[in-house]
């Protein structure tokens, strides 16, 4: 039996996003979170700078409008 998986630091966002009430800021870590997914399987590094190079303006839209 495999121990659980820790959250990824997008689910820890979207968590505190959606606390704090925040739908768009939710739904941007979410669509950043869909992108690292996508990509190949990932070192640690390697998932981190992906997800810095992800949260540059302009990389994922903040809004869906």
């Amino acid at each position: 039996m495999s121990a659980p998986q820790s959250p990824s630091y997008e689910d820890i966002r979207i968590r505190r996003a959606e606390e704090a009430g925040d739908i768009a800021a939710a739904d941007y870590w979410r669509r950043i979170k869909a992108e690292v997914d996508k990509a190949p399987p990932l070192g640690p590094r390697q998932k981190t700078l992906l997800r810095s190079l992800l949260s540059q303006p302009g990389s994922v839209e903040r809004s869906a409008a």
